[in-house]
């Protein structure tokens, strides 16, 4: 994850989200090999109402759902956000 990105995600969840239940899916939320310390857009959802989902074609750091291409496992209206 690039610094910059890290730090507009920062600013849009400060500016954008409300504090309501939400619930958020990161598609593409795997973090990669030697880049952990940068950490992850979860690190921004931390509000109790909130519910961060992570999830990517791969298992690994920051994934909490793996999916197959051209299958979304969810049903429709589950998210309020995706990211």
């Amino acid at each position: 994850m690039h610094i910059n990105s890290l730090n507009i995600m920062q600013k849009f969840v400060d500016q954008y989200l409300p504090d309501t239940d939400l619930k958020i899916l990161d598609l593409g939320s795997r973090v990669v090999k030697n880049q952990e310390h940068l950490g992850s857009y979860r690190q921004f959802f931390t509000n109790s109402k909130w519910k961060y989902t992570g999830a990517d074609t791969e298992a690994g750091y920051n994934v909490d759902k793996v999916i197959q291409s051209y299958s979304f496992p969810f049903e429709e209206e589950t998210f309020d956000f995706v990211i």
